[in-house]
């Protein structure tokens, strides 16, 4: 952990993305938390509008919270190609939740198996555990993938060593 702006502390990859970005620590962490608490409080449009110039800034976790406001609904039209776009974004950097929620997106609402699998392998690699677990069921059920149960168990055990 680094510090930055009145003591606030960020991991080197977080601080890493706002440097890169050329945007100031404190700027970031004030519009960060004014987003967060608007988003807490059920003001989605505010917490876009605090959200947004930061992920147009390229910082992942920014970047996944706007697509989940698009893929919800959330203070905006429901639109999923906002949505993956900005997953898209965060996903290609390798924000694991991301990759995940795009990968879910493709495999439960376009039922577009390359890309669903595209997404979520990587996360599900990296530890993901839902990610496992639908890699699993695509294997289950052979969308996109050869039918093997003997696959399925393997990606639905690893998940259920971690609890799901």
């Amino acid at each position: 952990m680094l510090m930055c702006s009145r003591g606030k502390s960020f991991t080197l990859g977080a601080l890493a993305w706002l440097l890169v970005a050329n945007v100031s620590c404190d700027t970031a962490d004030r519009r960060f938390v004014r987003g967060t608490r608007a988003y807490d409080s059920g003001d989605y449009a505010a917490a876009l509008k605090e959200w947004r110039p930061l992920a147009e800034k390229g910082i992942p976790h920014v970047e996944h919270r706007v697509a989940l406001l698009y893929a919800g609904g959330l203070g905006v039209r429901k639109d999923l190609v906002q949505a993956i776009q900005w997953h898209r974004r965060a996903a290609e950097q390798g924000y694991v939740p991301a990759q995940y929620d795009l990968g879910n997106i493709y495999l439960n609402d376009l039922h577009d198996y390359a890309n669903a699998m595209r997404w979520l392998l990587p996360a599900a690699e990296k530890g993901q555990a839902d990610a496992q677990f639908e890699i699993g069921v695509m294997h289950d059920y052979g969308f996109g993938v050869p039918a093997s149960h003997i696959e399925a168990l393997a990606w639905y055990e690893r998940a259920a060593a971690q609890g799901l």
